[in-house]
C-alpha cells in the first residue's frame, strides 16, 4: 500500500474518494501521468496560459535527469569496489605467488612436508592475509579463536599454494561522470513515471486542491527541495539527496576509481617485476 498510497481530497466525499482510488489502482503509472497532464492541460485553457503544462515538462524533465544521476552515482560507487576489491586480489595473488615459491624452496631443500611448510607459513598468512583484510578466515564454534586461526591458515597454505592465478582487471574504468553510463530503461522513461503510485496521486491531489493561480508555482523543483524533501509525504518522491549533492558525489567517485586504477597499476607493475626476477 505505501508504493501505491491512497488518493483522498477534501473536495470529494470519502465514498467518492475511494471510487476514485480504486479506478486509479487499475491504471498503469504511464496511463496516470498522462491524466495529470491532461488535467494540467484543461486548467491552462481555463486561464488562457500554459503555465502549468510547461511547469509540469519541467519538472518531469528534472525528475527524469536527476535519476540519471542517481544512476550514475550507483554505477560509479559499484565500479569503485570493484577496483577495491581487484587491489586486495593483486595482494592476494602477491601472497600466493610468494607461498608457492617459498613452499616450492622448502620442499626442494628437503626441509620438511607440506604440512611442516604450512605450520612455519602459518603465522604469516595470518598477517599477511587476515589482519590486512584480503582473505577472509572464517570461525570454527567449540575452538579459541587463535585455534582457529592456526588450523584454518595451515588448511588455506595447503588448498592455495598451487592455485595462483592473475585476478581479471575490471573492465570498468571513467575518466568523467558523463563517460558513466545510463541503462535504456532510464534513458526512456520520463520523471514523473519513475515516481510511485502514491507520489503521482499526491500530485493529483495538490494539483485539484491548489488555486490555479499558484499551482504551477507547486510544481517548481526549487521549491520542491527547498522546502519539501525533508517530508516523509513529499509530493514528488524525491531523493534526500540534493541534486547538486548526488553530482558532486559522483564526481568524487569517478576521481576515486582514476586513483584506485593508477594504485592497482602500480602494484601489478611491481608484482610482475618480481616474477620476472625470479624467472
Amino acid at each position: 500500500m505505501a508504493k501505491k498510497g491512497v488518493f483522498s481530497s477534501r473536495v470529494f466525499s470519502k465514498e467518492q474518494n475511494e471510487e476514485i482510488n480504486k479506478k486509479i489502482n487499475t491504471w498503469t503509472k504511464k496511463k496516470l501521468v498522462q491524466f495529470i497532464y491532461d488535467f494540467g492541460r484543461e486548467l491552462d485553457k481555463n486561464t488562457g496560459t500554459t503555465e502549468i503544462t510547461e511547469a509540469l515538462e519541467s519538472f518531469d524533465s528534472i525528475l527524469r535527469e536527476k535519476r540519471m544521476w542517481r544512476e550514475r552515482n550507483k554505477e560509479a560507487w559499484n565500479c569503485l569496489n570493484k577496483w577495491k576489491n581487484y587491489r586486495k586480489n593483486l595482494l592476494l595473488w602477491d601472497a600466493k605467488l610468494r607461498m608457492k615459491k617459498d613452499g616450492t624452496k622448502y620442499l626442494a631443500d628437503k626441509r620438511g612436508t607440506r604440512e611442516e611448510f604450512a605450520r612455519e607459513y602459518a603465522e604469516q598468512i595470518l598477517k599477511k592475509i587476515k589482519k590486512n583484510n584480503i582473505a577472509e578466515l572464517k570461525w570454527k564454534l567449540g575452538e579459541t579463536a587463535a585455534d582457529y586461526d592456526w588450523y584454518f591458515a595451515i588448511a588455506y597454505i595447503l588448498k592455495q599454494r598451487y592455485n595462483v592465478r592473475k585476478p581479471k582487471e575490471p573492465s570498468c574504468c571513467y575518466k568523467s561522470i558523463e563517460e558513466i553510463p545510463c541503462s535504456d530503461a532510464a534513458l526512456k522513461a520520463g520523471g514523473l513515471e519513475s515516481c510511485t503510485k502514491a507520489s503521482l496521486k499526491r500530485l493529483l491531489k495538490v494539483m485539484i486542491e491548489c488555486e490555479t493561480d499558484l499551482l504551477s508555482d507547486r510544481i517548481d523543483i526549487d521549491r520542491v527541495f527547498a522546502i519539501r524533501w525533508n517530508y516523509k509525504d513529499s509530493v514528488y518522491y524525491v531523493s534526500k539527496k540534493s541534486y547538486k549533492a548526488i553530482k558532486s558525489e559522483c564526481a568524487d567517485r569517478v576521481q576515486c576509481i582514476e586513483q584506485m586504477q593508477k594504485r592497482c597499476q602500480k602494484l601489478e607493475a611491481m608484482i610482475e617485476r618480481k616474477i620476472n626476477r625470479d624467472l
